[in-house]
């Protein structure tokens, strides 16, 4: 009951971390159906995500820290992209600032050594990309 079951869940957290693709983090965004989805229906995998990083296994956390990085590339892509509108543009910095880094601050405050090191090596990676 307590296991992950791996054979679904690092295949989904490495599309997650490729920067193309219908299941990375834009083509999960992308509009279907003729209604706009947007960076906030990401709101599961990412906070999945930051969960599996307080995970024990070594394999399940370096694979979560992959898929977050690549969300941080990919918003600031969509934010730097001419052919989408300033609102759509700027929805992708807000998701950062208001879901991403709140997220963050509360995991580097842990006291597991190894955890908030992930935790800092993400919040550089985001320092480098929006610095």
């Amino acid at each position: 009951v307590n296991e992950h079951d791996y054979e679904r869940i690092l295949p989904a957290l490495n599309s997650l971390g490729t920067e193309s693709g219908d299941e990375s983090w834009f083509g999960l965004s992308k509009e279907t159906s003729g209604s706009i989805a947007g960076p906030r229906v990401l709101l599961p995998l990412l906070y999945t995500c930051f969960h599996l990083l307080y995970d024990a296994d070594g394999v399940v956390s370096r694979v979560s820290n992959k898929a977050l990085k690549c969300v941080v590339t990919t918003c600031i892509e969509r934010a730097k992209d001419e052919d989408l509108d300033e609102l759509s543009r700027n929805s992708w910095i807000k998701f950062i600032e208001t879901t991403f880094i709140p997220s963050l601050k509360i995991g580097i405050m842990t006291k597991d050594a190894s955890i908030r090191r992930s935790f800092v090596l993400l919040f550089s990676h985001v320092a480098r990309h929006f610095g």
